[in-house]
């Protein structure tokens, strides 16, 4: 039985090791360097969301912000073998798209190899459409389907009401 999830919360420069090692078991190219996960976590542009249980690191996402685009852009979304299917590419997604609406994104955007079935398939169980294609995007030639989900805005906060008597 596998362990729970502890929970979903921001990577911090600790996670780096753990981080680039879920990147090497989990992509056979196109993977981000040590040096790049370094970049990402010190920089103010980007964001990562980590999950882990007792055994460690159980996947991660990474959001690039672009100043005066309003769009964010997944970079990277990897779940570890050991703790596929219990729903974290879900909730992972979800603290990205959270991030994404606390700096007023109006959309979130990613690329996905077009024989990535399983990525196709959580992105458009969560309201991702296809927008278009990157011809030749990867190292080893193949294209990228590019995708976007239109987010809501933040709504503000509620003010109290106040009764006059």
């Amino acid at each position: 039985m596998p362990w729970p999830v502890n929970m979903i919360r921001p990577a911090t420069p600790e996670d780096l090791s753990a981080l680039f090692e879920l990147e090497e078991t989990s992509f056979s190219h196109d993977r981000i360097s040590r040096r790049n996960f370094r970049h990402i976590l010190n920089g103010a542009n980007a964001t990562t969301f980590v999950a882990s249980d007792r055994q460690g690191l159980c996947g991660y996402v990474t959001v690039l912000f672009r100043r005066g685009t309003g769009l964010g852009r997944i970079y990277s979304l990897a779940v570890a073998r050991r703790c596929r299917g219990r729903g974290l590419g879900r909730k992972l997604l979800a603290a990205a798209e959270a991030a994404c609406r606390e700096r007023d994104c109006r959309a979130l955007r990613l690329e996905v190899h077009p024989r990535n079935a399983r990525a196709r398939r959580l992105y458009r169980q969560a309201g991702y459409g296809v927008f278009g294609r990157y011809e030749k995007y990867y190292e080893n030639g193949a294209d990228a389907v590019r995708m976007e989900k239109p987010l809501p805005p933040r709504r503000p906060p509620r003010r109290a009401s106040r009764r006059r008597s």
